[in-house]
C-alpha cells in the first residue's frame, strides 16, 4: 500500500512538470508568431510591401496615360476614378490616401500621384507644322536621295504618299510606293544649303546600305521639324555628319515604332523627344556610337513605360559625363540592359542599380531579369564601379 502511494506521489509531480514545459512552450510558440518580430507580422509586413509595390506600377501606368493623353486624344481615368480602382481591387485603403498631397502611402513606399505639368515634355501643337524639313548641305551636281527604305516584311504596312519641295525652286508631286525610288532623287545645279520640305504621308525615314554611294546621306545636316507625316520607322545610319534634331510636335511619333540615331554627330538629345511615343517598344542602339553627346536629359524616357529592351542605347557614347539616377524610372517592364552603357568610359558620379531590379540577387549572380550583361563594361570611372556585380561590367568568361 505504501509502495503504490509512493509511485502515485511520482506520477502526480511528473505530471505537473509536464504540464509546466507545456505551457512554457505555448509562451514561446505564441512570442514567435505573434510577438513583434512574428512570424504572422512578418509575412503581413510582405504582403504589404508586396501590395505597395502593385500599386505603385498601377499608378505609374496611370501618370503616363494621363500625361499623354491631350496629344494622343485617348480618354483616361480621373484622379478619383484611379483610386476608386485600387480600393476595389483591394489593393488600397482609404486612410492610406493623403488626398490634399497626393500622396499614397504603403508600408515602406510614399507614392505620389500628382499629375502636374511643369514636366518640361509638353509638346508644341501640329499646326503649321505638318511637314517634315531636312536641312541639307550639298555642292553644285550632287544628287540626293531622301531616306525611304522599308524592309520585305513591313512594305505592306509602309504607306508614302506626299510631295517634296526641294528647296530650290522646284517641287516633285504625286510619290507613292510605287514610283518613290525614281521620283524621290533629285540634283542641285549650285552649292548651297536647302530645306527639304515633304508634306503628306511618309511613314518611313530610314537610310539603306544599298543607296549608300548614290543618296549622298552625308550631306544631310539637320532634322528642322519632324512634321505630321506619320513617321513609323526612322534611321539615320551612315548620317555621320547630321548634328542636330529638334524637338517633335504633338503627334510627330504617334505611330512611331522604330528610331536609330547611332553614329551622327548629334551634341544634344531634347528631353521631350519621346513625350508621346505610346508604341515604342525598344531603343535598341538608338544613341548607340554617338561621340558628341554629353549628357542625358532625365526626364528623356519618362513617358515610356512599355519599353522592354534598351540593348546598347547608348553603346560606345564615349563623352557621356553622367548618368541620371531617374532615367529609367518610369520604364517598369525592362527586360534587357545588356551592353546599355558599354565603352561609356568617360562616365563619372554613380551609375543607377539596375542589377537590382527584378530577379536579380547575389544568389542568381545577378544574372537574372532584367538581363544586364556588359552594361557598364568600361565604365570605371563611376564612383560606384566597384559596387556594380562582375555580370553587369565584364566580357563573358
Amino acid at each position: 500500500m505504501e509502495k503504490l502511494q509512493h509511485n502515485k506521489g511520482i506520477t502526480l509531480i511528473a505530471l505537473i512538470v509536464t504540464i509546466v514545459v507545456l505551457l512554457i512552450l505555448a509562451g514561446v510558440s505564441i512570442a514567435v508568431i505573434t510577438g513583434d518580430d512574428g512570424v504572422i507580422k512578418s509575412a503581413n509586413q510582405a504582403k504589404t510591401e508586396q501590395r505597395g509595390g502593385t500599386v505603385e506600377d498601377r499608378v505609374a501606368v496611370w501618370k503616363a496615360g494621363k500625361a499623354t493623353s491631350e496629344y494622343t486624344h485617348r480618354e483616361t481615368k480621373t484622379e478619383d476614378e484611379m483610386l476608386n480602382d485600387l480600393i476595389n481591387d483591394k489593393l488600397l485603403f482609404e486612410d492610406e490616401i493623403d488626398r490634399e498631397n497626393k500622396k499614397i502611402t504603403i508600408g515602406s513606399k510614399e507614392i505620389d500621384y500628382s499629375t502636374g505639368n511643369g514636366n518640361g515634355l509638353k509638346l508644341e501643337p501640329d499646326n503649321g507644322k505638318e511637314e517634315l524639313i531636312l536641312e541639307y548641305e550639298v555642292s553644285a551636281g550632287d544628287t540626293i536621295q531622301l531616306p525611304h527604305y522599308s524592309s520585305s516584311s513591313d512594305e505592306d504596312t509602309i504607306e508614302f504618299n506626299f510631295q517634296v519641295n526641294w528647296g530650290d525652286g522646284t517641287t516633285e508631286t504625286g510619290i507613292t510606293n510605287s514610283n518613290i525610288s525614281e521620283k524621290s532623287k533629285h540634283q542641285y545645279q549650285n552649292a548651297g544649303t536647302y530645306d527639304i520640305k515633304i508634306k503628306g504621308k511618309y511613314e518611313s525615314l530610314q537610310t539603306s546600305s544599298n543607296s549608300t554611294e548614290t543618296a549622298n546621306y552625308t550631306k544631310l545636316k539637320k532634322v528642322k521639324q519632324w512634321g505630321t507625316t506619320g513617321l513609323k520607322y526612322v534611321s539615320f545610319y551612315y548620317c555621320y555628319n547630321m548634328d542636330e534634331i529638334v524637338s517633335p510636335t504633338e503627334n510627330s511619333f504617334i505611330n512611331l515604332i522604330g528610331i536609330y540615331l547611332g553614329y551622327t554627330s548629334i551634341q544634344s538629345i531634347p528631353e521631350n523627344l519621346f513625350a508621346n511615343c505610346p508604341n515604342v517598344t525598344d531603343f535598341i542602339m538608338t544613341f548607340e556610337g554617338c561621340r558628341n553627346l554629353t549628357n542625358i536629359p532625365e526626364k528623356l524616357f519618362e513617358k515610356c513605360p512599355n519599353v522592354t529592351d534598351f540593348s546598347q542605347t547608348f553603346y560606345e557614347c564615349s563623352n557621356l559625363t553622367g548618368i541620371p539616377t531617374n532615367l529609367f524610372k518610369n520604364c517598369k517592364k525592362v527586360e534587357n540592359f545588356r551592353g546599355t552603357f558599354h565603352g561609356c568610359d568617360s562616365l563619372t558620379g554613380n551609375a543607377p542599380e539596375l542589377w537590382k531590379r527584378g530577379t536579380n540577387s547575389e544568389e542568381n549572380n545577378y544574372a537574372g531579369n532584367p538581363d544586364g550583361r556588359n552594361c557598364f563594361i568600361g565604365c570605371e570611372g563611376l564612383e560606384n564601379y566597384n559596387e556594380i556585380p562582375n555580370y553587369w561590367k565584364s566580357y563573358p568568361e
